[in-house]
């Protein structure tokens, strides 16, 4: 559904970039000033036009009625800020350095039977680095804030996910805690 969602065609193919000024566009990873962990591929968009100038990056798409996630990598300066949108809809991310990718979501719903919705990300006042888009459909019904693993009715489904803690790092062994779980809050008591 996300075109170019990774950049590996080299340019900014399916995104509208605000200005592609500066040192702005698709960038190949394998040059220190655009590497960024959890980035993928061998592109990245990167936006950079002095002063601390970064120009927004969206996408339209038409997606049908229900729930989603809309997750990317970012990363900027410390403590500089990126916004990841779903139209008016925004969520903004503290950064901790500029190789410090950071994996952001945003929850939103599409409420018409097919309905286009534009997507992406600019800054606050920043330069910044964006990859890696992944759209994620939950469902036609309202998840839940935080749902019990013990009486989810698709467990062996949610243990076979990829699962993360809070801060968005892949783990591999579950303890007590909440967790991201197949793009679901889950509880394990």
């Amino acid at each position: 559904v996300i075109l170019n969602n990774d950049f590996e065609t080299g340019d900014l193919t399916g995104w509208v970039a605000e200005s592609t000024n500066g040192d702005t566009g698709a960038k190949a990873t394998d040059n220190t000033t655009y590497m960024m962990s959890n980035s993928s591929g061998s592109y990245l968009y990167n936006t950079w036009n002095g002063g601390g100038v970064g120009y927004a990056l969206s996408q339209e798409i038409s997606l049908p009625s229900g729930f989603y996630t809309l997750k990317c990598v970012v990363a900027t300066d410390d403590q500089a800020q990126v916004v990841t949108f779903v139209d008016e809809k925004t969520d903004t991310t503290t950064c901790v350095g500029k190789a410090e990718g950071l994996d952001v979501s945003i929850d939103f719903q599409v409420k018409a039977e097919r309905q286009t919705v534009n997507i992406g990300v600019k800054s606050v006042g920043t330069w910044y680095k964006a990859d890696n888009f992944r759209l994620y459909y939950i469902g036609t019904v309202a998840p839940d804030a935080i749902s019990d693993l013990n009486d989810d009715k698709n467990t062996s489904s949610l243990r076979n996910a990829a699962t993360y803690n809070l801060a968005g790092q892949r783990v591999n062994k579950l303890q007590k805690g909440i967790y991201i779980i197949g793009g679901n809050k889950v509880v394990v008591k």
